[in-house]
């Protein structure tokens, strides 16, 4: 899939903070806030499990060799950011868990499902990929 879809390096990462579009409200300039982001999508799975960390609490899903649970995995399609890591349903051992999936199957998913956040560009959507755990740190 040439659309954008893939791993990110530290440069892209840094190029789309630098370059995420302001937005202008009442005369003063401001980048709109992951959580009012996040709140604007809050009907969404994912996005659920962002704001609400318990919901991912013993169904997240490893990657071999990474010791760390992952519970969204995001990614970035042209403006959309969507989750790798989603709840399709999925039981093991009768215990719900969350699913791994490939970049392509993920795409999928989300547009079949609307599991996915529309930005206004590609580079707001490659920020927040790379940004949306830092509501996380906001909330401690």
């Amino acid at each position: 899939m040439a659309n954008g879809l893939g791993a990110h390096s530290g440069i892209d990462s840094l190029l789309a903070s630098a370059s995420l579009q302001l937005h202008q409200d009442n005369g003063q300039i401001q980048q709109p806030s992951i959580e009012s982001i996040l709140l604007a999508n809050k009907d969404k799975n994912f996005v659920q499990r962002i704001l609400d960390r318990s919901l991912n609490f013993g169904k997240e899903v490893f990657i071999e060799g990474d010791s760390s649970p992952m519970s969204h995995f995001m990614m970035q399609v042209d403006n959309l950011v969507i989750p790798r890591v989603v709840d399709r349903g999925e039981e093991v051992n009768g215990q719900p868990m969350l699913s791994l999936l490939t970049e392509d199957d993920a795409y999928d998913f989300a547009l079949q499902t609307g599991e996915y956040i529309e930005m206004n560009n590609d580079e707001e959507a490659l920020w927040l990929s790379k940004h949306y755990k830092d509501y996380w740190g906001q909330q401690e």
